[in-house]
Order: structure tokens, then C-alpha cells, then sequence
């Protein structure tokens, strides 16, 4: 995961910040309106109804990774559904 955030800031020429600008919290207070026309047309099995909800889940989702890739830090850590980052047993 660290390998695509960092090709991605690096074909944008983007410099990688402790976060960035699209996941901070002012971002999704005016996309009330496009979060509930995009759920509308997405038509998922389960979505949270606010937009500000969603990027929460993304943030605490993608820190970490966004953190190692900013500091060049190894990242060794696995992601399970509904569970968080963890190291994995050969790592620790």
C-alpha cells in the first residue's frame, strides 16, 4: 500500500503530508449533497449516510500507511476486514 500512496503523490508531484488535503475533516463539509446523489446512484449494500462518517473510516484506515510513506519507514503490517493494521508474526 505504501508503494501505490507513493507512486501516486509521485506522478501528481505531490509531496506526501501527514495527511492530505482530501482526507481532512473541513474536505467533506460541504459534500453533503454529492455524497447522498452518489449513494443514490451507487446503489451499495451498505454505505454511511455521511459523507464527514466515511472519511473518518478512510483516515483511520490509511494512516498509518500515509505516515510510513511520508517518513520513508518500512511499513510491515497486514489489514483484515473489520479488524486494524497488525504486525505480521514473522515481522515482530
Amino acid at each position: 500500500m505504501v508503494k501505490a500512496i507513493t507512486a501516486t503523490f509521485d506522478r501528481r508531484s505531490t509531496a506526501i503530508g501527514p495527511l492530505p488535503e482530501r482526507l481532512k475533516e473541513d474536505f467533506g463539509k460541504d459534500k453533503p449533497a454529492l455524497w447522498t446523489v452518489f449513494l443514490r446512484r451507487a446503489r451499495l449494500a451498505y454505505s454511511p449516510s455521511r459523507f464527514g462518517d466515511t472519511l473518518r473510516a478512510v483516515r483511520k484506515f490509511a494512516r498509518p500507511a500515509l505516515s510510513a510513506a511520508a517518513s520513508s519507514d518500512p511499513f510491515e503490517r497486514n489489514w483484515r476486514l473489520g479488524s486494524s493494521w497488525s504486525v505480521p508474526p514473522r515481522s515482530r
